[in-house]
C-alpha cells in the first residue's frame, strides 16, 4: 500500500494496492458474480450499498437503481455470503480508512463513532456525470477505488464551472480520497464508452445522521446542522 498526498485543485489523497491482492481478488469475483445478474440501462448505474456501524458490524444491504432513483432494502435474509464479505471488509479496513482523513489534516474523529459504509456501483458505458458536486454534507470522508481493468477516473476542478481540472488517472486497486468542502472539492467522472465503470467507495458518515428502527427503516433521520457536523472539520 503507497499513498502520496497532493493539493492540486484540492488537498486529495492516491493509495496505490489498497487492498490486499487475496481481497482485490475478492472484489472482482465479487463484482463480477453481480454484474451477471444486474441489467444496467444507458447513461445510468446500480449501486448496492453496505451500512456498518463503528466496530464493522453489518447493519443493512441496499440496492439502489438510478432507473427509479429509489433505494430497495434487501431482505434480511441476504446471502450470508454477502453480508460476510462486507463485514470483513469493514472490520479490515475501516482503521484504514479513518487514518487517511489523519493523513489529509483533520483530526482523530474515532471517538465519534462513525458509520462506515462500502458501495459497490456499475456505472453504464456511456455513463456521464460531468455536472460537478462536492458530495453531500453527510460525508465526513469520501474515497473511490477503481475496480473494472480499465476506464477514466475521477476530474477535480477547482470550482463548479472551471474549465482547469486534475484527472486521477485509472489504475486498478487506486484508492482516491478526500474529505468533501461545500465551497471546494468539486469533482465529476464519465465512462469511457467501451466497458461499464465499476467502483467501490468507502465512506465514512456522522451516526447523528442515521436512526435504524421499525418506525424509520430507512435509517435517515434529518441532515445534521452546522453545529454538530463542525466537530468532524476539525483541523490538525
Amino acid at each position: 500500500m503507497i499513498n502520496k498526498k497532493y493539493i492540486k485543485p484540492w488537498d486529495h489523497l492516491i493509495v496505490d494496492d489498497f487492498l490486499e491482492d487475496q481481497d482485490f481478488k475478492k472484489v472482482l469475483w465479487y463484482a463480477k458474480e453481480h454484474q451477471s445478474k444486474i441489467e444496467i440501462a444507458p447513461n445510468t448505474c446500480v449501486k448496492y450499498n453496505w451500512f456498518f456501524d463503528h466496530e464493522g458490524t453489518f447493519i443493512k444491504l441496499r440496492i439502489v437503481d438510478e432507473m427509479s432513483r429509489w433505494p430497495d432494502w434487501l431482505p434480511k435474509d441476504s446471502p450470508k455470503w454477502a453480508i460476510d464479505f462486507g463485514e470483513y471488509m469493514a472490520k479490515k479496513y475501516y482503521k484504514n480508512i479513518l487514518q487517511f482523513r489523519q493523513d489529509l489534516g483533520y483530526k482523530d474523529i474515532s471517538k465519534y463513532n462513525p458509520m462506515f459504509t462500502m458501495t459497490l456501483s456499475y456505472f453504464h458505458k456511456n455513463f456521464d456525470y460531468r455536472r460537478s458536486h462536492t458530495d453531500g454534507a453527510w460525508k465526513i470522508f469520501s474515497s473511490s477505488l477503481y475496480v473494472s481493468e480499465k476506464n477514466l477516473g475521477t476530474t477535480m476542478t477547482s470550482d463548479r464551472y472551471s474549465e482547469d481540472y486534475v484527472t486521477v488517472p485509472w489504475k486498478q486497486n487506486r484508492l482516491h480520497c478526500f474529505v468533501r468542502d461545500l465551497e471546494k472539492t468539486w469533482h465529476n467522472f464519465k465512462a469511457d464508452n467501451e466497458s461499464d465503470r465499476v467502483t467501490i467507495n468507502f465512506c465514512l458518515r456522522p451516526t447523528e445522521f442515521w436512526e435504524w428502527g421499525e418506525s424509520n427503516p430507512g435509517g435517515i433521520k434529518s441532515v445534521p446542522g452546522d453545529n454538530t457536523l463542525n466537530k468532524y472539520f476539525k483541523r490538525v
